[in-house]
C-alpha cells in the first residue's frame, strides 16, 4: 500500500506546525506542551500579554491532536515508504545500539561510569561569565542508563551594578530493555539569584528556586489485530519559590496525564489513525499576599483517516481539544498587560478561569483521470478562547478554506 501523500501532509504537519521546545522525553510530553501552550501551567510569565496568549492557544489547541495521529500511523509505515531514508537509518541504528554488548547476561550490572567536567570563563563588552559543569553518566545492564548535570555559574556585569548566580542539577534514568514497558524517570532542580542596583540607587533582589520530578511510563508499539497501538502514561510534581520585587509567586502542584495512540491498515488503500489524551493538575498557588487552589484540566481526541486508490488518495482528519485552568493572577487590561495601579490591594490579583476550546476538520483529494490531476482541499478551524477575569474577555475565530 502507498499512502506516500498522507504521509507527506503528516512530515509536513509536523514541521510546520510545531513549537521548538526542549526537555521533550516522549510524543505525549511534546503534545502536553503544545496544549497548554508551552510553560503555561507553571504561569511563572505573568507579564504574557493576552493576545499571544490566545493566538498559542488557540493555534496549539487546534492542531495538537491532529498531529498525534503521525505517530499513531507511522508505526505501520516501514513497508510503505513512509520513513525517508535519513530516518530509517536512525531507526537503523538506533536498533543496532540497543542490541549491544550491554544485554550479555554475562556482563555484570554496572557496565561503566564516566565523568565529564567543564568549566570556563567568558567575557564581552556586557558580563563577565564563570561557570562550570559536571556531567556524570551511569551506564548498565540491558541498555539501562542513568545521567546526572550539576552545573553553576556567576555572572557579573561590567556597566551595571548587577550579579546572578544561578545553580541547577538535571538527573535522568531511564529502564532501556530491563521491563516489558519504557519507564524514564527525571527530576529538576534551578536555583538563582538576581542582585540588581538600578542608577537611582534602588536595590532588587529576585530569587527563584523550582523543582520538578516524573516518571512516565510508555509501552512500545504493538499489535491489537491489524492495528498498531502505543500508550503512555506519567506523574509529575512541580514546585516553585519565587519573589521578586517583593512580591511572592509561589506554586506546588501534581499532575497526572494519560494517552493512546492507534493507527494501521484496514484494507488494501485504506488506513486509520486515532488518538486520545488527557491531563489533570491539581495544587495549592500564592500570589502577593493572596493563595488559592489550582487546577488544570485538558483533553483532546483525534481521527484520520488516509486513502490511496489507483484513481484517487487523500485523507480526512477530525480533531477536538479542550483546555480549562483555574490560577492566580494579577488584573489584566483588554490587551492582557497587567493593570493593577491605582486599585486596591484586594483587587490587584483575582481567581482567573481561562478556557479554550478548538476544533479542527480538513479534507484533502486528488482525483486522476487519464493525465489529468484535480486537486481539492477543504478545511474548517474554530477555537475560542475566554477570561472570566482579565479585562481581554473573549476570542473566537475561525478559518476556513
Amino acid at each position: 500500500m502507498n499512502l506516500k501523500s498522507a504521509q507527506q501532509w503528516m512530515i509536513q504537519l509536523r514541521d510546520t506546525v510545531w513549537p521548538k521546545t526542549t526537555s521533550v522525553h516522549c510524543l505525549l510530553a511534546i503534545w502536553l506542551m503544545l496544549l497548554v501552550g508551552g510553560q503555561v501551567l507553571a504561569q511563572d510569565q505573568i507579564t504574557a500579554p493576552a493576545d499571544t496568549l490566545a493566538a498559542s492557544s488557540a493555534d496549539t489547541l487546534a492542531s495538537a491532536a491532529q498531529d498525534s495521529l503521525n505517530s499513531a500511523l507511522q508505526g505501520d509505515q516501514e513497508d510503505n515508504g513512509g520513513l525517508s531514508v535519513a530516518a530509517m537509518a536512525a531507526a537503523q541504528s538506533a536498533e543496532s545500539q540497543s542490541v549491544s554488548l550491554s544485554d550479555d547476561p554475562d556482563l555484570p550490572y554496572f557496565l561503566s561510569l564516566e565523568n565529564f567536567p567543564k568549566s570556563g570563563i567568558t567575557s564581552d563588552v556586557r558580563i563577565n561569565k564563570y561557570y562550570g559543569q559536571l556531567e556524570t553518566v551511569l551506564k548498565m545492564a540491558e541498555s539501562s542508563r542513568f545521567s546526572n548535570t550539576l552545573k553553576y555559574s556567576w555572572d557579573d556585569y561590567r556597566q551595571q551594578d548587577k550579579t546572578i548566580e544561578a545553580r541547577s542539577d538535571r538527573a535522568t534514568y531511564t529502564s532501556g530493555n530491563q521491563l516489558p514497558v519504557k519507564l524514564t524517570a527525571n527530576s529538576n532542580w534551578d536555583w538563582s539569584e538576581d542582585n540588581t542596583v538600578n542608577s537611582a540607587g534602588y536595590a532588587n533582589l529576585s530569587k527563584r528556586e523550582f523543582k520538578t520530578g516524573s516518571v512516565r511510563v510508555n509501552k512500545p508499539k504493538f499489535d491489537l489485530g491489524p492495528l498498531k497501538t502505543i500508550i503512555n502514561t506519567s506523574v509529575g510534581l512541580s514546585d516553585q519559590k519565587s519573589v521578586n520585587k517583593d512580591q511572592v509567586n509561589n506554586f506546588s502542584e501534581g499532575y497526572v496525564d494519560g494517552g493512546a495512540q492507534v493507527g494501521g491498515d484496514l484494507t488494501e488503500g485504506l488506513a486509520v489513525a486515532s488518538s486520545v489524551f488527557g491531563k489533570s493538575v491539581s495544587g495549592d498557588r500564592t500570589l502577593g499576599d493572596n493563595s488559592s487552589p489550582s487546577s488544570a484540566t485538558t483533553d483532546s481526541v483525534a481521527v484520520g483517516v488516509f486513502f490511496d486508490q489507483s484513481f484517487t488518495n487523500g485523507r480526512l482528519s477530525i480533531s477536538r481539544s479542550n483546555f480549562d485552568k483555574k490560577y492566580l493572577d494579577y488584573k489584566r487590561n483588554s490587551i492582557g498587560q497587567i493593570d493593577t495601579v491605582g486599585r486596591d490591594e484586594f483587587d490587584k490579583v483575582v481567581d482567573e478561569l481561562e478556557s479554550t476550546d478548538a476544533v479542527s476538520i480538513e479534507l484533502e483529494n486528488q482525483l486522476y483521470i487519464g493525465r489529468l490531476g484535480l486537486k481539492s482541499s477543504l478545511a474548517r478551524d474554530t477555537s475560542k478562547l475566554a477570561y472570566s477575569q482579565s479585562g481581554f474577555g473573549s476570542k473566537a475565530a475561525l478559518t476556513e478554506k
